[in-house]
């Protein structure tokens, strides 16, 4: 039997290196080593850093009727089933090459597997106190959409949140089964002229890194409605006519995530600007809804002209003065030039990343425009899930609420690049100029 998989790993960072810091212990004479990072005299390429290696099969590979653990109790059982996926796709975007770099808030133990988001088939299934691997046989609270077993075969997408966001991008993975949902045929099916579903699936294994980011900030920080899935019902419509006057701005939004942005605050009836940083870049946000795009450029005087775009786009489209929430992946000057003058009073700005470097916020200018800044990370109601359903498990109405307006054709799947393996080099390369753009999947 083959004892071996492929996975992609990162062996070196391409930007940092690693220095030892020796600092004296609480005891006397004791002596601890703490690791810190600084930059390269000569930075490196990510192809230097990043390889396709043999690798050992996860050891869940093998579980078959038995397993040497009889111990764990039936409570901790319900909230420890493994799955065992076939990868077919993971998703690769900014993150991932910023984190082979060394610049991205995690840094893994090298070497480490890159990917976070995964389309795959499952395996087989695993009970922690039994270690049977069969099908999915969970209860009324099981944490899976709407109950629906999982059984070998099924094609799912994953996130690999317990191993930090790594682990993507190996032929097996094993992800806990709160973390694992099924993807309903009539979505794989309907989002693809190619009779393959495989590769239709292709467009979900992004879907944590952009899609849950844009829900987490639009949700949970923006506090914007989630729009129903039911059309016909008129108290929905009431509701949705009243937040077309909510004003979203997104800004990187030909990335993934800012695409995601626009896709999920257009399916909950808001009224969309798309910043961007250049010109080619406007297709993106313009095919999947933006209701104006606009360019903020690199210097100062574009920065005051697009925050004057925005403002006059607010006040012709709904008389307002501003909008109501920024979601923005860029900040660098852009943050203080322009954003915080988009924000109408008691507004809110979601950050989400800094592909434009991090900047001070004076709190001085934030009480003279009453604005609210928050950060914005999804993985927290993540980590607080468990495989109950609840109306307090914030992850689960996400997941479902994202597939759901897949399933109805609020959201078009789209897959904006496809990588072969053998060619994995060529998709971080793409975030490592700044070049991405939307979907990119290897």
């Amino acid at each position: 039997m083959e004892k071996t998989m492929r996975a992609v790993r990162c062996h070196r960072f391409a930007l940092v290196e690693e220095e030892e810091d020796v600092e004296k212990g609480v005891q006397k004479d004791h002596q601890r080593q703490r690791k810190s990072f600084k930059s390269r005299s000569v930075p490196l390429r990510l192809r230097d850093c990043l390889t396709l290696d043999t690798v050992p099969l996860p050891n869940e590979y093998y579980f078959n009727n038995r397993h040497d653990d009889e111990t764990k109790s039936e409570s901790s059982e319900s909230n420890n089933t493994k799955v065992l996926i076939r990868t077919e796709y993971a998703g690769i975007q900014y993150p991932d090459a910023l984190q082979a770099q060394g610049l991205y808030q995690v840094k893994p133990a090298l070497p480490y597997i890159p990917g976070m988001d995964v389309v795959g088939v499952v395996v087989k299934v695993i009970h922690p106190s039994s270690g049977q691997a069969n099908n999915y046989n969970g209860n009324s609270n099981s944490n899976n959409n709407n109950m629906i077993l999982l059984r070998p075969g099924d094609r799912v997408l994953a996130t690999m949140l317990e191993s930090g966001g790594t682990g993507g991008m190996s032929q097996f993975v094993v992800v806990p089964l709160k973390f694992v949902y099924k993807l309903p045929e009539n979505i794989i099916t309907s989002s693809s002229s190619s009779s393959s579903l495989a590769a239709a699936a292709a467009a979900f294994a992004n879907v944590g890194r952009n899609y849950f980011a844009a829900y987490h900030s639009l949700v949970e920080v923006g506090r914007i409605n989630i729009r129903t899935n039911n059309d016909n019902d008129s108290n929905n419509d009431n509701n949705i006519k009243k937040q077309k006057q909510k004003i979203v701005l997104v800004t990187g939004a030909s990335g993934g995530v800012g695409m995601a942005t626009i896709e999920l605050a257009k399916a909950m009836g808001c009224t969309v600007i798309a910043g961007v940083g250049s010109t080619d870049k406007r297709n993106g946000p313009n095919s999947v809804g933006a209701d104006a795009v606009f360019c903020y450029g690199r210097s100062k005087n574009e920065r005051r002209d697009f925050r004057k775009q925005v403002l006059q786009f607010c006040h012709t489209t709904t008389t307002s003065v501003g909008v109501d929430l920024v979601v923005d992946v860029v900040m660098g000057d852009l943050f203080e030039e322009a954003l915080i003058g988009c924000v109408k009073p008691l507004g809110t700005i979601a950050l989400v990343g800094f592909a434009a470097g991090q900047r001070k916020i004076r709190p001085g200018l934030l009480l003279v425009k009453e604005v609210r800044v928050a950060g914005s990370i999804w993985g927290r109601i993540a980590n607080e899930a468990t495989e109950q359903q609840g109306e307090n498990n914030k992850y689960r109405t996400m997941v479902e609420t994202i597939l759901g307006y897949f399933a109805n054709g609020k959201i078009n799947p789209r897959v904006d690049r496809i990588v072969p393996l053998s060619k994995f080099i060529d998709a971080f390369e793409v975030f490592e100029v700044n070049k991405g753009k939307g979907n990119t999947v290897v």
